[in-house]
C-alpha cells in the first residue's frame, strides 16, 4: 500500500495567496469607475401615457422630433436648459415615469450604441459637437452616474 504524499505547507500558502489575490483584484475592479468618452448622437425624453411608452421629444444635432403638438413650443434650443423644472412639471401632468436618455458614439468603437438614462441636469448639460467623458453605473449599465470634466 502506497502512502499518500503530504503537501508542503508552502504550497498551501501559495494557493491561498493566489485565491485571495484573485478576489482582491475582482473587488477593486468593481470599485474602479467605468469611464467612457464619446460624442453625443441624440438625447430624448420619454414617458408613459395610458400605459404606453411614448416619445415626448428627441433631439439630434440641429433637429428636433416632437410628436406631441402640445410640447412643440416648449422645447427651445436657444435656452440654456432644454428641459427646465417648470417644463418637467408640465410633462409630469400628462406622462408617468418620465425618463431622460442620451446616446453617444463611443470612442471604444463598440458596434452596439447604448442608450443611457440620466438626470434632468445631466440631460441639459450634455452638448452636441463636444467630446464628453462620463462615468457609467456598474450595477445599472444603462445609467450615467456623472459627467467627468
Amino acid at each position: 500500500m502506497e502512502t499518500p504524499r503530504k503537501q508542503s505547507p508552502l504550497v498551501r500558502v501559495a494557493i491561498l495567496a493566489a485565491v485571495l489575490a484573485v478576489f482582491a483584484w475582482s473587488y477593486f475592479q468593481e470599485k474602479k469607475p467605468k469611464i467612457e468618452t464619446g460624442n453625443l448622437e441624440y438625447r430624448m425624453v420619454t414617458g408613459y401615457k395610458n400605459g404606453t411608452l411614448q416619445l415626448i421629444m428627441m433631439e439630434v444635432e440641429e433637429s428636433y422630433i416632437i410628436p406631441d403638438t402640445a410640447y412643440r413650443k416648449d422645447f427651445d434650443g436657444s435656452k440654456e436648459e432644454l428641459v427646465s423644472r417648470p417644463l418637467q412639471l408640465k410633462m409630469m401632468e400628462t406622462f408617468e415615469n418620465i425618463e431622460y436618455r442620451v446616446g453617444f458614439n463611443e470612442e471604444t468603437g463598440a458596434k452596439a450604441k447604448p442608450s443611457y438614462r440620466v438626470t434632468r441636469e445631466m440631460f441639459n448639460a450634455v452638448k452636441f459637437g463636444k467630446l464628453q467623458k462620463y462615468e457609467i453605473n456598474k450595477k445599472q449599465k444603462d445609467a450615467i452616474v456623472r459627467l467627468v470634466d
